[in-house]
């Protein structure tokens, strides 16, 4: 599994797919399948993206060949994170699934942009950040609370004035 940044996927998915099939050939590697698995919003934000294209591929490369592979997809910037693990056999239908890609008419939709719309990050906009501790309560607290209220400062108010009245004598 592979997940991608959208900004490669939106130049062109033949060539983001190519940047993970490519690496495996170059480790002497080959491609069973490499398919689409969809576009998902991140547990948390890499590289100041929010959301990511996955994709799911199985191969078989030789075991002198794999520290090189892991060596390089760590050092691509556009394959941001990866899941590698051994299995025995190719899952069913995995074939008739990566098939549908090379169909004439699949068509995989652009992605949405990390910064419009509800994908936005909240740290590039003013509105969504979170607001630091309040000042003062009594302005914003509704009538008849109890945080805040008027009978809890009314106390500290007088017992000030007393100290002041006595600092004056």
């Amino acid at each position: 599994m592979f997940v991608l940044d959208n900004d490669v996927v939106r130049a062109g998915w033949s060539t983001a797919k190519a940047l993970v099939t490519d690496l495996i050939a170059k480790h002497g590697g080959t491609v069973t399948t490499a398919r689409h698995w969809g576009e998902h919003n991140l547990a948390y934000p890499i590289n100041r993206k929010s959301r990511a294209t996955y994709l799911l591929s199985y191969y078989e490369i030789p075991n002198e060949g794999i520290n090189g592979f892991v060596r390089d997809l760590d050092l691509s910037v556009p394959i941001m994170r990866y899941l590698l693990l051994a299995v025995d056999a190719l899952p069913e239908g995995e074939e008739a699934e990566a098939a549908k890609e090379g169909a004439s008419d699949f068509a995989l939709p652009e992605p949405p942009r990390d910064d419009v719309g509800e994908y936005r990050l909240w740290e590039e906009s003013e509105d969504d950040r979170p607001r630091g501790p309040r000042r003062d309560r009594t302005e914003e607290a509704p009538e008849g609370t109890a945080v805040d209220s008027v009978e809890t400062k009314e106390p500290v108010a007088a017992a000030a004035e007393a100290a002041d009245s006595t600092e004056e004598k």
